[in-house]
């Protein structure tokens, strides 16, 4: 287990993401694919059939002990073992994404399930369908705009207000509450986490009222299914109502965001990719599966092993890590034909691990899909080509793969 790279691999560090991280995955994969990073204890897991494993193994892997490498980092810096998280959502909430054990984790992500359902998804076809319209109405061909700012900001938005059954809300009001949520992915100093929380706790301060507005005018939408909805024989806590539907408004954005960006920028890195798929619209599932697995939104998580156990040769510790790097496994060349280009027809596309894997994959993986399928299908209608017009400021951090900015020129 030889590798090329000089080391220590500063995996917390995002200037180490921002640059070009991919010739230290393919080295890591070839010599060294469960890596042990000393600094913080960790197993990094780079090659696609690893990170599928581990994510199958939901009673050996929890994630109820930390899914973030900079909490992790932050937590051994201060000594006080403290979550950087603390304090973020009501204290009394129980949150599906931290829950352990297994048959925990299925009872509180039911709670939410049925509003990621199919049949919801359908009934939200539509409106999704009215949404994109809107937006594309607004872009005039041949003159260069901000995407995400025009586009890739709000688009989430809608669909998240719809989808919870609450009044629209400004789209910057939005932003902040969402990055406040990714800053503590990335966040230095304690001023920094005080900073983050004060943001979001405007957020729950919002969700509140909007709960007791349901509770006295009745409306379809998550919101009002959680209120009405029972946990073990009793209502559903005020609390969970807030720290489940502000995840879904203000993490589901970000990550939504950051894919349809990422898919433009592929069609303008590769215009042969985005002139097939025009031609052959039997590509398109397979080019939504491919969007996902180039973009990778969120490019990692954590779990911490329950038991001692073994994975891939390595043997792991009651209560170590591993660090499930997605973005690697995802450009993993013994699994995907040169990964590094982007391939509407890649055939097995669908191997990826942008949603995460097994049971604790992303609830909204189906919405997410008939979003793209519904913004793919509107794009191509209406123009012949995307070009970039000025380099696109990345997102300089551990966990998001995004954009603040992508001016582009659409083509008729």
């Amino acid at each position: 287990m030889t590798l090329s790279i000089q080391q220590p691999i500063p995996f917390e560090d995002p200037n180490f993401y921002a640059g070009d991280p991919f010739p230290v995955y393919k080295d890591l994969q070839e010599n060294d694919p469960i890596h042990y990073y000393e600094d913080l204890d960790v197993f990094v897991l780079t090659r696609l059939d690893d990170v599928r494993e581990a994510g199958k193994r939901n009673d050996v892997f929890s994630s109820g002990h930390g899914m973030f490498l900079n909490d992790l980092r932050m937590m051994k810096s201060s000594q006080t073992g403290e979550s950087v998280f603390d304090g973020l959502f009501p204290a009394d909430a129980e949150h599906f994404a931290f829950a352990d054990p297994p048959s925990r984790h299925k009872t509180l992500r039911g709670l939410i399930s049925p509003a990621f359902a199919m049949k919801n998804i359908a009934a939200m076809r539509e409106p999704i369908e009215g949404f994109v319209k809107e937006l594309f109405d607004k872009i005039e061909p041949g003159k260069p705009i901000d995407f995400v700012a025009d586009f890739a900001d709000i688009l989430p938005m809608m669909i998240a207000t719809r989808l919870l059954g609450i009044e629209s809300r400004d789209v910057e009001e939005v932003k902040r509450w969402s990055d406040a949520l990714e800053a503590m992915n990335s966040v230095e100093t304690l001023e920094e986490i005080a900073e983050a929380k004060a943001t979001f706790a405007t957020m729950n301060a919002t969700f509140a009222e909007e709960i007791e507005r349901v509770r006295r005018e009745p409306s379809p939408g998550l919101v009002s299914d959680m209120v009405n909805a029972t946990l073990d024989g009793e209502p559903v806590s005020e609390s969970n109502v807030i720290a489940y539907c502000t995840t879904v408004l203000a993490a589901g954005g970000d990550t939504t965001r950051a894919l349809l960006t990422g898919t433009l920028l592929a069609f303008a890195q590769f215009p042969d990719q985005y002139t097939r798929l025009r031609e052959d619209r039997s590509l398109l599932n397979s080019a939504i599966e491919e969007s996902l697995r180039w973009v990778t939104p969120a490019r990692s998580f954590l779990r911490t092993a329950l038991h001692d156990t073994e994975l891939g040769g390595r043997q792991i510790k009651e209560g170590q890590r591993i660090f499930l790097l997605f973005a690697a496994a995802n450009f993993d060349h013994s699994a995907f034909t040169d990964p590094l280009s982007y391939d509407v027809g890649r055939t097995n596309a669908l191997q990826h691990v942008a949603f995460g894997y097994g049971p604790r994959s992303c609830i909204a993986a189906q919405l997410v899909r008939t979003t793209m399928r519904i913004f793919l299908t509107e794009l191509l209608d209406r123009f012949s080509s995307i070009e970039l017009v000025s380099t696109p400021t990345p997102v300089v951090h551990v966990l998001r793969n995004s954009w603040y900015d992508a001016e582009l020129v659409f083509k008729k």
